[in-house]
């Protein structure tokens, strides 16, 4: 079974930008389109698939600043049946490089995958996750950059990923109740995220 959705929008809008004497605007133009797939296969095995892809123009008289680009995300889901029970799902997720008026932000890609069972007639749960980031040894990377007729800001930040969570449900009379949750990590960072690196630069002074 194969299902899918597609979704399309385009419309011009004036957005307030970067306020200056409350007289400062900015001119975006939005183009976006989204899509949904999801197929059945065999009734183990399910495999799920959405994306969004989308343009900004966005221009400011006032500051006299422009900024344009392509942006887009996908995820990318499997969940199948497995013997002796057990499920086993994973997910990737991809997101690009978003422009803003004055600069961007950068984009990330993360996997993550879940291995579970059900005993006790579906009334004890039991599941193990990890999760990871794709590129730079496993590490969420960020870099976020400002900047204007005067200066440039430059943010870049590194946050671990890396875990693994062990998790057990119990349900009492049709309520859930999570019995036990921990955490083990490969990273002794985790949890500590650092800026590495920030910088700005100023014009003309």
């Amino acid at each position: 079974m194969l299902a899918a959705i597609v979704r399309a929008s385009n419309h011009y809008a004036m957005r307030p930008a970067l306020v200056l004497d409350n007289q400062t605007y900015t001119y975006q133009e939005l183009f976006g389109l989204a899509w949904s797939i999801c197929e059945t296969l065999r009734n183990s095995i399910r495999l799920m698939f959405n994306g969004e892809v989308g343009y900004n123009d966005m221009r400011s008289r006032e500051i006299d600043a422009c900024n344009y680009g392509w942006h887009g995300n996908l995820n990318l889901g499997w969940q199948q049946n497995l013997p002796w029970q057990l499920k086993w799902s994973s997910n990737m997720e991809w997101m690009s490089r978003r422009y803003s008026l004055q600069g961007y932000d950068s984009g990330m890609m993360m996997i993550s995958a879940t291995l579970a069972r059900s005993f006790l007639n579906d009334k004890l749960d039991v599941a193990i996750s990890g999760m990871s980031g794709l590129g730079h040894g496993g590490k969420m990377y960020w870099e976020s950059v400002s900047s204007t007729r005067d200066f440039t800001n430059i943010s870049r930040l590194i946050e671990p990923m890396q875990d693994i969570t062990i998790g057990i449900t119990y349900t009492f009379g049709g309520k859930s109740r999570k019995y036990a949750e921990e955490t083990v990590s490969d990273s002794f960072e985790m949890g500590d995220s650092r800026i590495v690196k920030q910088q700005m630069k100023r014009r003309g002074k």
